[in-house]
């Protein structure tokens, strides 16, 4: 197994290409990854881990993921706060 921790800046620069991603990101940031998935702007992962949204934001992440490729695994919520488990 190999681990590999790499911070960007999302807004300016794509992240590197990886089997699986994890977020905590809220959706303001999430939904324009989803978008440069979508068009083809930056590599899809197999696997994308995203915490640290609003439950109210969910479905909007989950729609954008879609589009993009990436299905639901599973999603779990805690109070205000949600995760979701998305795939290929």
């Amino acid at each position: 197994v190999e681990v590999v921790i790499e911070r960007v800046n999302l807004r300016d620069e794509a992240p590197p290409p990886a089997a699986t991603v994890t977020a905590n990101l809220t959706a303001p940031l999430l939904i324009p990854l989803a978008e440069r998935i979508a068009t083809g702007a930056i590599p899809a992962p197999e696997h994308l881990v995203v915490s640290g949204l609003l439950a109210t934001e969910r479905e909007l992440v989950v729609a954008a993921y879609s589009d993009a490729g990436l299905g639901i695994e599973e999603s779990l919520a805690s109070g205000e706060w949600a995760a979701l488990l998305l795939g290929r």
